[in-house]
Order: C-alpha cells, then sequence, then structure tokens
C-alpha cells in the first residue's frame, strides 16, 4: 500500500541506487579538496599540498562517475547495455565538470565562512568555524548538491 510497494513501483532496481555511504565519501573527499589539511588524516603542507589534491581528486572523480552511473541508470529505468554505457559517459562528463567548479565552490566557501568569522565575535578564526560550525557544514553540503544538481545529476 505504501508508495515503495512493488506495485506502485513496477521497476525497482535498487542495484543501481547510489549509495548512502558512498555518497558520504563524496562529501568527504571533497571536503579535504575545498579545505585541504583540516580533515585529513595526516599533515598536508605545501611540499605535499599538489600531491596530496591530486590523489584525492583522482579517488573523487572515480567514485562521483560511479554514482552518477547509478543515480542516471535508476531514474532512467534502464539497465541495458547501451543505457549502461551511455549512462557512464554522462558520469565521466558530469565528474570532470564537477571537478572543475571545486576551485569556486571553495572561493563562495571562503566567503561563507568569512561572513560566519565576521558575524560572530566568539570565533576566533577560519578554521575554528570549518571545524566547529554545524551552519558552514550544512551549507558545504548544500553547496556541493546545489552544484550536482545544476549538472543534471538526478538523485544523490
Amino acid at each position: 500500500q505504501g508508495s515503495i510497494s512493488p506495485a506502485n513501483r513496477p521497476f525497482m532496481d535498487v542495484f543501481s541506487l547510489p549509495r548512502r555511504q558512498i555518497v558520504e565519501n563524496i562529501l568527504a573527499l571533497a571536503r579535504k579538496i575545498v579545505f585541504p589539511g583540516i580533515f585529513d588524516e595526516y599533515r598536508v603542507n605545501n611540499a605535499n599540498l599538489k600531491y596530496h589534491i591530486g590523489m584525492l581528486t583522482s579517488e573523487l572523480k572515480q567514485v562521483i562517475e560511479d554514482q552518477v552511473t547509478r543515480a542516471t541508470l535508476y531514474s532512467w529505468k534502464d539497465t541495458s547495455p547501451k543505457a549502461t554505457e551511455e549512462c557512464a559517459r554522462r558520469a565521466q562528463k558530469i565528474s570532470a565538470e564537477f571537478l572543475e567548479s571545486l576551485p569556486l565552490l571553495r572561493s563562495i566557501l571562503a566567503d561563507d565562512v568569512d561572513a560566519s568569522l565576521r558575524g560572530d565575535p566568539a570565533a576566533k578564526s577560519a578554521e575554528e568555524i570549518i571545524l566547529c560550525y554545524p551552519g558552514v557544514e550544512a551549507i558545504f553540503i548544500h553547496r556541493v548538491a546545489h552544484e550536482l544538481h545544476r549538472l543534471g545529476v538526478p538523485l544523490l
């Protein structure tokens, strides 16, 4: 009787749904790229920054491609080889465009953090705001989701 019953969803290929845990990993990788050194497990400095960003970017590209392919296949309700190939092609383009948008996203988020720093007299640093303010986390997630939506990702 509910909206997820087989009668209401005659095509439900749960294997092509994006995976929540992997989507969370996309956010974690993007966060490490946008705010290098703040959320990383190891020390990031000027000597290893380029290598660090390159590794994260490579991993993020692969993960986004897979999840966008899954989301598109699910929304198309077609798992034929031809559809799979087309979804994978689109996912490659979308992931490249998303990665190209990260410098602008970083700039916009820097403005968001700066506004929080100016607006809260108790705040001591941008790093404190990035690490501790849940509003900045919510804005970060919203901005990433908005960019993926703008690029035509149907479900992430």
